[in-house]
């Protein structure tokens, strides 16, 4: 029996036992993160994703990036479509969107490497992909734009990976797309570009087809650039943070890595030291030299003021622009491991002893994962508005029945509660965009902004209105009743003697640029 035993956990069946079982509890654990988190929660950016949809769908490109802003993207809510088209609702097309754009990166390493019968390397991607903390896990799957960077490029890894035709144009087309969503993906594009340069430098189709991958993700970008800074100026309502770099910061984050790291400071640098010295027992000399300018760069970034932004709460975390972690130590150790040529025996035990590892972290997590969850619902600075989904959904619809009993088809916000944020964006689509919402400050959407303020409706319902507003002398030449007051919120309908521009000017609400 102990030989039997012995034989299985030194061979192929025990390698593929432990890989069966990982990949097996990886859908089990992002099946238990969707159903207790991703469809029961949402916040105002994930709405302004399912808006990104839903416009799409009507054949609607409204901006190059997301709405308002001239960084980040709408990827999510584009790719999320087909979901959407076969019935899935907003609150769970965009997530599992998200998940699976979170999860194909890893996947597409696993299936190439276990192909390759490069089954301890499988294990060790596998061992990235589980073993860091649930903040990353949570954070990964939030469609906020945290995870399209890792998602191009892990699509762009998968082709370079593969002795193909081009490869190099498919790796740079997608690697650069990755840069252009998200700035950060450029530590994994680095490492990678410069080892496969030193193979490849000789060929001449190296440099030309990545000039031409990167090409279209280039006139994107320079797209992108007109559409907010010369021809549309007015749609970019926030403002990219300013690249500011100071010592002091460096000075400061460095002593406390572990708050913007997930936690998870050790399990990076214990992985680091690791990877120096299997590239150093290859005499993989310039290898190495990329991997530690690609930490020493990583570590600059603490520096700039954007990094140092954040809360400890998962939905505007420190840790958010370090979402690419996992995947580029997957990435790393995939480079190294296959120059050693382990043989079934050798990769059994390094196997067995991971396999354990995350055994017993993937465990523990699963005890605290409720509690993570409901301490995340409880924080008081997330920052983004944030409810569950069935409030959403609740207060929607009862708006959306105020409306229809009012004979109203206007929504004028005079305040924005935390709700608010959230309501102004999902009563419209709730609705199938016959009610329409209109925030004068805060509204992302310049194009429903523009169309409204110049209009005069006979009536509008303006929600907000406070009762020291509401005994405004000022206000009194308009006919108005009160539909519902309590002490957090107001709803008055209004019936308009001006424009809804000028109708807000009395209100003394300040107007986005429009």
């Amino acid at each position: 029996m102990r030989q039997r035993l012995r034989i299985f956990f030194t061979g192929k069946n025990a390698l593929l036992f432990f890989i069966f079982s990982l990949i097996v509890y990886a859908f089990a654990e992002k099946i238990v993160l969707f159903t207790e988190f991703s469809i029961k929660y949402t916040d105002e950016d994930q709405c302004i994703q399912w808006l990104a949809a839903d416009e799409l769908m009507h054949g609607h490109f409204r901006e190059p990036c997301f709405f308002g802003q001239d960084y980040n993207s709408c990827l999510e809510g584009w790719l999320s479509i087909p979901f959407l088209v076969i019935g899935l609702q907003f609150s769970e097309a965009i997530p599992l969107t998200t998940l699976l754009m979170s999860c194909l990166p890893f996947l597409l390493l696993i299936i190439y490497f276990l192909k390759k019968k490069e089954y301890a390397l499988t294990v060790v991607i596998l061992f990235f992909f589980l073993y860091f903390s649930l903040n990353y896990k949570l954070i990964s799957i939030l469609p906020r734009g945290f995870i399209t960077g890792v998602f191009c490029f892990g699509i762009g890894y998968a082709f370079l990976l593969r002795n193909t035709k081009y490869r190099f144009f498919w790796f740079s087309f997608f690697a650069f797309f990755g840069i252009v969503f998200n700035e950060t993906t450029f530590f994994l594009m680095f490492p990678v570009f410069c080892i496969y340069w030193k193979q490849n430098y000789r060929l001449k189709q190296f440099y030309l087809q990545g000039f031409l991958g990167s090409t279209i993700p280039l006139v994107y970008k320079i797209y992108a650039y007109v559409f907010y800074n010369v021809t549309h100026p007015k749609y970019k309502y926030f403002t990219k943070p300013k690249f500011q770099w100071d010592f002091k910061n460096l000075s400061s984050a460095v002593s406390h890595l572990d708050e913007w790291l997930f936690n998870d400071f050790t399990l990076i640098f214990i992985s680091f030291i690791v990877l120096m010295c299997l590239f150093i027992l290859k005499k993989q000399y310039f290898n190495l030299c990329i991997v530690v300018v690609t930490f020493v760069l990583i570590t600059l970034m603490f520096g700039l003021v954007r990094t140092l932004e954040g809360t400890e709460s998962i939905m505007f975390n420190k840790s958010r622009l370090f979402v690419f972690f996992p995947f580029l130590l997957a990435v790393l150790f995939s480079i190294i491991i296959p120059a050693f040529k382990w043989d079934l025996k050798a990769q059994s035990f390094i196997s067995l002893a991971l396999f354990i590892l995350i055994s017993i972290r993937c465990f523990g997590q699963q005890n605290l994962l409720k509690h993570k969850i409901t301490e995340e619902v409880l924080r008081n600075d997330k920052i983004v508005s944030f409810l569950p989904v069935k409030d959403v959904f609740k207060l929607s619809y009862k708006y959306i029945y105020i409306c229809k009993a009012t004979h109203n088809t206007i929504i004028l916000y005079d305040a924005m509660k935390q709700e608010n944020f959230i309501l102004y964006i999902t009563i419209p689509l709730l609705s199938g965009n016959k009610i329409k919402t209109f925030s004068p400050t805060f509204d992302r959407r310049l194009w429903v902004f523009s169309s409204l303020i110049n209009t005069q409706p006979e009536k509008v319902l303006i929600s907000g209105n406070f009762k020291d507003r509401y005994n405004n002398k000022h206000l009194s030449s308009y006919k108005r009743r009160i539909i519902f007051a309590n002490d957090e919120n107001w709803l008055v309908e209004y019936k308009l003697n001006k424009t809804i521009g000028n109708t807000c000017k009395d209100f003394t609400l300040r107007l986005r640029r429009h």
